[in-house]
């Protein structure tokens, strides 16, 4: 049989010795022999192994099943994305999963599903975590990872809208970079910047290096050094019409009868 033109091609079985002579004959003989009663199916086409091997061998050989779907936490192949994420559900090994929160895709690891947003054109834009390398594709996920992240638990927030960072330099990128934020409140004795005169104020009371401040007489604001007391007063339309007292901290309305003296 095997010397015969027309048997030259023979389909083995790879759990014995067994020779056919057409495919349909070895998956009959796969089907009916008890000894191979685990069968590993080709979820591409209706072919059946006695091996994850034989299996896997068949995907790499078969010139239609070029495309592979590979589990990152294992070494199967699958021909579509639909059987492995089956596989990962399925799979106790692969209980934990990693999911991408801007579609339906889970992955065995974190690092699988980072290259997966950086990989897909659909999740281009990402939020990053300026604490981690974790990249997300929402401002909401991004958030939820702050809150549910013990290494993230001092966050600073800021006063103008609803957003959360774990580091002052994130806090103070985002208020230059918001259009929404573009007036800010600087306080003089940093290189801090608020949203509203309330919170550089509160900044300023609650911060051991500012504990000297320069109060100015005819408002409540406080300053950190006489010279951006002095300027304050320049700048303030309110404050147009007063005078310099040579002792620090203090301004005066000029007293009645005197006549005004012009600010340099």
């Amino acid at each position: 049989m095997r010397d015969s033109p027309a048997h030259a091609q023979t389909f083995d079985c790879d759990a014995c010795d067994r020779s056919f002579t057409s495919q349909d004959a070895l998956d009959q003989h796969m089907r009916d022999s008890p000894a191979h009663a685990q069968t590993f199916d080709c979820d591409a086409c209706d072919r059946s192994f006695t091996s994850q091997d034989a299996l896997d061998q068949h995907m790499r050989d078969s010139p239609a099943h070029a495309q592979t779907f590979d589990c990152d936490a294992c070494d199967r192949s699958f021909t579509s994305q639909d059987a492995l994420d089956q596989h990962m559900r399925d799979s106790p090994a692969h209980a934990q999963t990693f999911d991408c929160d801007a579609c339906d895709r889970s992955f065995t690891s974190q690092d699988a599903l980072d290259q997966h947003m950086r990989d897909s054109p659909a999740h281009a834009q990402t939020f990053d975590c300026d604490a981690c390398d974790r990249s997300f594709t929402s401002q909401d996920a991004l958030d939820q990872h702050m809150r549910d992240s013990p290494a993230h638990a001092q966050t600073f927030d800021c006063d103008a809208c609803d957003r959360s960072f774990t580091s002052q330099v994130a806090l103070d990128q985002h208020m230059r970079d918001s259009p929404a934020h573009a007036q800010t409140f600087d306080c003089d004795a940093c290189d801090r910047s608020f949203t509203s005169q309330d919170a550089l104020d509160q900044h300023m009371r609650d911060s051991p290096a500012h504990a000297q401040t320069f109060d100015c007489g005819a408002c409540d604001r406080s300053l950190t050094s006489q010279d951006a007391l002095g300027q304050h007063m320049r700048d303030s339309p309110a404050h147009a019409q007063t005078f310099d007292c040579e002792r620090v901290g203090s301004a005066r309305r000029p007293h009645a009868g005197l006549t005004s003296i012009s600010l340099t």
